[in-house]
C-alpha cells in the first residue's frame, strides 16, 4: 500500500507500520504544539485586553473624582501606576510580559513547528523515492511538484534517516515544550 494522504491533517498510510506509528506520533506532537502556540498567542491578546481595560478604568475613575481634592490626588497616583503596569511604553509590565512570551514561548514553539514541517516534507520525498523503487525505474523519477529529480535508490537511506529522526522526536517530545514551560514558570 502506498504512502498517501488520507486526509487534510497530513496523515499518511504507510506500508511500514513502525514508520506509520512514528509519523502519527509526529502529527500528534504537532497538534499539541499548535494548541500551545494558540494558547500563548491568546495569552498575549488577553494581556493587551486587560491592560486596555485597566487604563480605561483608571482614566474613568480619575475623571469622575476630579472634584474631590483627596480622591483626585489618589486617583491620579492610581492612574500613573496603571500606566506603568499596562501602558504602551517599553518599560511597562505589559510590554515586558508580551516580549518575554513572544521570545521565550512563541519563538521556540515556532522553531519546533518548523522542524516538524521539515520532517513532514522529507516524508513526502521518501514517498517519491519509494514509488521510484517500487516501479524499479532506471535512473530517476521526475518530481513534478518540486522540479527536481529523486533517485529511486534514496528510499532506503531516507527511510533510515527518517526512522531515526522520528524516533528521536518521539523520545524527546517533552523537550519540545520544556523551554516554553520553564519560561512561563519564570514569568509568574
Amino acid at each position: 500500500m502506498a504512502l498517501r494522504r488520507k486526509s487534510s491533517d497530513g496523515s499518511f498510510d504507510d506500508p511500514d507500520p513502525m514508520m506509520r506509528a512514528l509519523y502519527d506520533n509526529l502529527l500528534a506532537l504537532e497538534t499539541k504544539l499548535r494548541t500551545l502556540h494558540g494558547n500563548a498567542a491568546n495569552f498575549v491578546k488577553s494581556v493587551n485586553f486587560i491592560a486596555l481595560n485597566m487604563l480605561t478604568t483608571a482614566a474613568n475613575i480619575e475623571a469622575f473624582c476630579v472634584e474631590d481634592e483627596a480622591l483626585r490626588i489618589d486617583t491620579k497616583i492610581y492612574s500613573k501606576v496603571m500606566n506603568e503596569v499596562g501602558g504602551r511604553g517599553p518599560d511597562t509590565v505589559r510590554c515586558h510580559t508580551i516580549r518575554n512570551v513572544e521570545l521565550k514561548v512563541l519563538e521556540p514553539l515556532n522553531v519546533n513547528l518548523i522542524v516538524l514541517q521539515e520532517i513532514k516534507a522529507r516524508m513526502g520525498q521518501r514517498e517519491i523515492a519509494r514509488k521510484a523503487q517500487r516501479r524499479k525505474s532506471i535512473g530517476t523519477l521526475f518530481d513534478k511538484h518540486k522540479n527536481k529529480q529523486v533517485a529511486a535508490s534514496e528510499f532506503a537511506a531516507l527511510t533510515q534517516s527518517l526512522f531515526e529522526e522520528l524516533t528521536t522526536v518521539h523520545l524527546h517530545r517533552v523537550d519540545f515544550v520544556r523551554s516554553p514551560y520553564q519560561a512561563l514558570k519564570r514569568f509568574q
